[in-house]
């Protein structure tokens, strides 16, 4: 969460601490993951190619196998939601050179890791039989341990995604990235339950309806992931905010400075900006938030400052879907202002103004030459842009002279 708003603000050379920090790693990830009585494939093996890290490690190459009541050794795709950002940092920066020497490598041993460790369903539903599921999973921090939780599986899912564009762009491992696009669409996906939300499990667990706890790990998949949304997973994403309003969103909740960045970053992915902007605001009232703007956790917990900006960033623009769209979550009381210099997908930079809650003009400047798509509300427009020459759109993404 803490890196979450790297990219979309304009500020990517602050990911590059982060990938030298996990790249410093791998070597002892790689022993601890071979050796790991922990991390056995489904036959019960060691692995032998990979790496996997727990949710809690630090420079000196240490982890914390067990916490959180045993749980946290569970959460075995830490550094597959690790490869979102090697190639988040690509996709908004299109650096060819960081792709095949950094990410890119990086990408492919999570990648090798989970073609290992992948168990196929064989006492299922009819719809999840043969599916890939990720074994012995957890959905953090709440419920059960068992095979194929939705949070495991989305993050999988984002991760052979990832590896498969990479692969493409640069050209390379065909026979191998073709095997991957084949596990990648064998991964089963979330069900829907009996109210209508996105299940966090592959069986629904008594109490859901009334379930308010902090965490919405299963809505990965909306952010920051990308596998939910109205353009091409409709009925999911309807699922998705079904289980997000059954979360709840009332102050008194079980919701923490960080629920409410995640939260707020998700109703902005599903364009509810009612509720992204009323999660906004309850974390920056008094009982949230203190004059010095630490967050009263407690104790104060820097990814809520950190997740609530990329939150904010994703209400203004939003590039996840092969469109660049323009304030498509923008709350009621917005109804003038500006933002300059925010980044899309694609390595475009946007400086946005809207009056009377509508866009009023934009002006997108790129780095790279492409046709850009562009939205604002029902309107779709394709963009010629080329560097060092910005161009100035009105309000319906028409050229201004």
């Amino acid at each position: 969460m803490n890196y979450w708003p790297a990219e979309t603000t304009n500020l990517g050379e602050c990911h590059l601490p982060l990938f030298n920090l996990i790249r410093s790693q791998l070597n002892i990830w790689r022993q601890q993951t071979q050796a790991s009585d922990l991390l056995l494939t489904p036959e019960g093996k060691h692995s032998s190619k990979g790496v996997a890290v727990t949710g809690q490690h630090n420079i000196y190459g240490g982890m914390g196998l067990v916490s959180m009541a045993g749980h946290m050794d569970y959460d075995k795709t830490v550094t597959a939601w690790y490869a979102q950002h090697f190639w988040e940092h690509y996709a908004f920066g299109l650096n060819a050179t960081f792709l095949r020497e950094v990410a890119y490598p990086y990408l492919k041993e999570v990648v090798e890791f989970w073609d290992e460790h992948l168990k196929t369903v064989t006492n299922g539903t009819k719809q999840q039989l043969g599916k890939l599921v990720v074994p012995h999973g957890w959905s953090p921090e709440h419920g059960p341990v068992e095979d194929g939780c939705s949070y495991n599986q989305e993050i999988v899912w984002d991760l052979y995604t990832n590896y498969v564009k990479a692969a493409d762009v640069l050209g390379v491992d065909k026979e191998f990235r073709d095997r991957m696009a084949g596990e990648r669409d064998r991964l089963l996906w979330p069900g829907i339950g009996s109210f209508g939300q996105l299940m966090e499990w592959m069986e629904e667990q008594p109490g859901e309806k009334t379930d308010h706890h902090r965490h919405t790990s299963h809505l990965f998949g909306v952010f920051p992931g990308h596998q939910f949304n109205y353009e091409t997973t409709p009925t999911l994403a309807n699922a998705s905010l079904v289980s997000l309003n059954t979360r709840g969103i009332d102050p008194k909740s079980d919701v923490k400075e960080w629920s409410f960045a995640w939260r707020t970053a998700i109703y902005a992915r599903l364009r509810d900006a009612e509720n992204a902007h009323h999660l906004l605001r309850e974390l920056l009232s008094a009982r949230n938030t203190c004059p010095n703007m630490f967050g009263l956790h407690p104790p104060m917990q820097i990814d809520g400052n950190f997740g609530i900006t990329a939150a904010v960033a994703e209400m203004l623009v939003q590039s996840h879907a092969e469109v660049i769209e323009l304030l498509p979550a923008l709350p009621r009381e917005w109804t003038a202002g500006h933002a300059k210099g925010l980044r899309s997908r694609g390595g475009h930079q946007l400086d946005i103004y809207w009056a009377n809650h509508t866009l009023n003009n934009v002006w997108i400047a790129s780095g790279v030459v492409a046709d850009v798509k562009l939205k604002i509300g029902n309107t779709v427009k394709t963009i010629k842009v080329v560097p060092c020459n910005p161009i100035h759109l009105d309000h319906n993404l028409n050229p201004i002279p």
